[in-house]
């Protein structure tokens, strides 16, 4: 009786969906503006304002005290009290140093923080290593330190270049800081994926808050064992019409690194793939050209072996695989690779897998795609490469043998 009570108690009242949906949507939009967007009548302050000011204050920044990078103030307030991404914070904070849009500044900026006719302010800066790479919208993931290969430490430069955000998003940088030297920490993810950065470099990680889950972004030195980051996985789209010339390259490219060495004298290859070998020596003679020998022997397996060499290196030096040389654990993907194409770096990880790849046949059905080398390097640059086509790799050390796996 006690529950029959209870149900029959209560009032319902029908309603339209689009009713219910236009009145919660207008309810959320106000408080929104109310809450977000409108100042507040007592001091003419949003909130995010007041975060930036709280934080600056948290973090000691007085006016007695000397100034501070705008990025550690704005990763101070993301990573504390409002996790909704650098930009409008930094906004925010410009706009409270510029006496022009303020009555009163309330921050003193040091630097360039944008002008009453409109120009804009600098970039804050949080710094990477040089050898950090930068997706650009051409398809090619250069070194940040060549973008600008002369610059001096505490130099500015104007840049006139395209690079891809952290959703794939092509957008135009304008100007390369290069910030001297300064103490940097590396973080590494159970996977094998690195990031080399100072110590207010922002950091987008999965947190649980109160059993939800939530995108928060943490400096840094904040990221601690345990903690989820994310790693960017957009795909990129190939652009124009495949050039054939440069595909034969990346085919070439993949083979050398896999199968070929190169030293001061002499280069060559072997493979026992007949299909592959052939492919791999018309890609030779497109790209590179000039005199080179086959020949085939029987080893000890009772397979055939087929054998590229080369003696005079004067067309190979000339050509794309000039940049390669060294032993086995030097070997890391050209810059050649790294500055073409998605359709030539896929010629390349297809040409790699081909010749030096394995394929197993795991537990539950599942399939295990895999490759091995001695250099380190080698294997960050194969698992950053899948991961500019979306392809989730780890890198895993073997226990038996001194080489690394990376494993699909």
């Amino acid at each position: 009786m006690a529950g029959a009570e209870i149900l029959s108690g209560g009032h319902i009242e029908p309603r339209g969906l689009e009713e219910e949906m236009r009145s919660s949507y207008l309810d959320y939009a106000m408080s929104v503006i109310v809450g977000r967007a409108l100042p507040d009548v007592r001091d003419g302050l949003k909130p995010v304002h007041r975060r930036v000011l709280y934080a600056m204050h948290e973090s000691g920044l007085g006016p007695t005290r000397p100034y501070k990078k705008s990025a550690a103030t704005v990763g101070e307030v993301m990573s504390k009290f409002h996790p909704h991404g650098d930009s409008a914070i930094y906004d925010t904070l410009v706009r409270l140093a510029q006496d022009f849009a303020m009555r009163e500044p309330l921050v003193d900026g040091q630097g360039n923080f944008g002008s009453i006719d409109n120009d804009s302010a600098a970039a804050m800066r949080y710094c990477v290593t040089g050898d950090t790479r930068v997706a650009t919208a051409t398809g090619g993931t250069r070194r940040i330190d060549s973008i600008v290969p002369d610059a001096q430490p505490g130099s500015d430069h104007d840049v006139d270049l395209e690079v891809l955000d952290r959703l794939g998003r092509p957008v135009p940088t304008t100007r390369l800081f290069h910030s001297g030297v300064h103490p940097t920490l590396r973080l590494r993810t159970h996977q094998g994926h690195e990031l080399t950065g100072t110590y207010n470099h922002p950091v987008l990680c999965l947190v649980d808050m109160a059993g939800v889950p939530l995108l928060l972004w943490k400096l840094l030195e904040e990221v601690a064992s345990g903690d989820r980051v994310l790693v960017s996985r957009v795909a990129r789209a190939s652009r124009g019409a495949v050039n054939e010339g440069r595909a034969a390259a990346g085919v070439l490219a993949g083979a050398f690194i896999a199968e070929g060495w190169v030293s001061e004298r002499r280069a060559g290859l072997n493979n026992t793939d007949p299909d592959y070998f052939a492919t791999v020596v018309d890609a030779y003679d497109r790209v590179v050209g000039g005199p080179r020998y086959l020949s085939t022997r029987t080893i000890a397996s009772g397979s055939v072996l087929y054998e590229l060499d080369i003696h005079d290196l004067s067309a190979l030096r000339a050509s794309p695989l000039g940049e390669l040389t060294g032993r086995s654990r030097e070997k890391r993907v050209p810059e050649g690779v790294w500055s073409a194409e998605p359709t030539v770096k896929r010629a390349f990880l297809q040409s790699l897998f081909e010749a030096d790849g394995s394929c197993s046949l795991l537990p539950r059905n599942t399939i295990q795609i895999s490759y091995s080398t001695c250099s380190e390097q080698l294997a960050r640059d194969v698992q950053l490469l899948l991961l500019e086509f979306g392809v989730v790799s780890a890198i895993s050390r073997s226990q038996d043998r001194d080489e690394l796996k990376v494993v699909v």
